[in-house]
């Protein structure tokens, strides 16, 4: 079961902005999953290798909750999340992709602004 399974009846291909601030700061995967089994505040920023965990989960579901001919997603990265190899991915699957450079407390953090292209939406 992937987490956004239970959107999915009621908001396939009907999102126009998603907005998605994953936990991405990298950290050891024992601490995410500690903080899932015991409720720990720290699965709210704990990602993982590369703080990757949930994100890299999220991405396969991204285009299916989009709306067709323009939805949006806004995803904050930094840059340990690997922000190009992410946009490399949205790119393969038909995706435009927009890279924008945000400072936040000091740190550099990527928003990620992936716009899903049909060009059959826009011919009919």
């Amino acid at each position: 079961m992937r987490f956004l399974d239970g959107l999915r009846p009621a908001l396939y291909q009907r999102v126009d902005v998603l907005i998605f601030n994953p936990p991405y700061v990298p950290t050891p995967d024992e601490e995410v999953l500690k903080a899932i089994r015991e409720g720990g505040i720290e699965a709210s920023w704990a990602g993982g290798t590369d703080g990757r965990m949930v994100i890299d989960q999220f991405l396969p579901q991204v285009e299916e909750f989009l709306a067709r001919g323009g939805g949006r997603c806004y995803l904050v990265l930094v840059d340990e999340n690997k922000p190009k190899a992410i946009a490399s991915y949205f790119v393969a699957q038909g995706m435009d992709v927009e890279v924008r450079f945000l400072f936040f407390m000091s740190e550099i953090e990527w928003l990620l602004n992936v716009i899903l292209v049909n060009l059959y939406c826009f011919i009919q």
